[in-house]
């Protein structure tokens, strides 16, 4: 990877940005530091969830030697920053505010740079997450991967969230995609969060939140996340191929 990738680490925020253009970028908000690592000197967020989606950056890694995207990494724990909020709840310390705008400064302007490039219908954001508990719409073994697009909302340009859909399914995978319609119930932490709502809002690209199953982030079933690894690079590469 170190051939086809620039890397570079700032305000707790890592990038790896691909040598040759792409038309996908990836984000990583919740597997970075852990809490433990930095509770001597500094004390947590009192509101919100600070879960840590453990598992979730070795399958994003896994995938870069065949998709070629560009990835962001914001490596400050959920425990006192969460990058999937907007800045007002993100975090109730001032220190944190230089990382969590470096964070979204960085997704902007890759998203801006490939929206120069190739134009907004051509590109894929994927932010990627993990998932503990099923939703209680979940068939009898559980979801390996639900989809979160805001009822479609973050998908301005055809569908590629079908596309992606389709394709995991006929690897094996039971994946949940939301549909337009809209249903009257609480705010769904699954169905898209801040970060695609945000820029498929202000930029117009197609985005969407992937929560992954438990099973395939665990050390002991490796094998489940390199294969799941492969199979979104693979439908990343051919899909978003240059």
């Amino acid at each position: 990877m170190s051939l086809e990738y620039s890397v570079s680490i700032s305000d707790y925020v890592q990038v790896l940005e691909s040598r040759k253009p792409s038309k996908v970028l990836i984000t990583v908000p919740h597997d970075g530091l852990y809490g433990f690592e930095l509770e001597p000197f500094l004390s947590p967020r009192k509101n919100g969830a600070t879960l840590h989606d453990r598992g979730v950056w070795p399958i994003v890694r896994d995938m870069l030697g065949v998709c070629g995207a560009n990835v962001i990494r914001g490596l400050m724990s959920r425990h006192y920053l969460d990058y999937n909020r907007n800045e007002t709840d993100a975090f109730e310390s001032p220190q944190f505010q230089s990382s969590y705008q470096a964070y979204h400064g960085r997704i902007f302007h890759e998203l801006r740079q490939m929206q120069n490039r190739f134009g907004s219908e051509e590109l894929l954001f994927l932010d990627l997450h993990g998932f503990g508990t099923q939703p209680s719409r979940a068939p009898r073994d559980g979801f390996d991967l639900v989809f979160g697009t805001g009822n479609r909302s973050t998908i301005p340009h055809g569908e590629p969230d079908q596309e992606l859909a389709r394709f995991l399914e006929t690897r094996g995978y039971t994946v949940f995609l939301p549909t337009e319609q809209v249903q009257r119930q609480p705010f769904d932490p699954l169905n898209g969060g801040f970060t695609v709502r945000a820029y498929a809002r202000e930029l117009g690209v197609n985005a969407i939140q992937i929560e992954i199953a438990p099973r395939f982030r665990h050390r002991n079933s490796a094998m489940l996340g390199t294969r799941l690894s492969n199979d979104l690079a693979t439908f990343l590469a051919e899909r978003y191929a240059i």
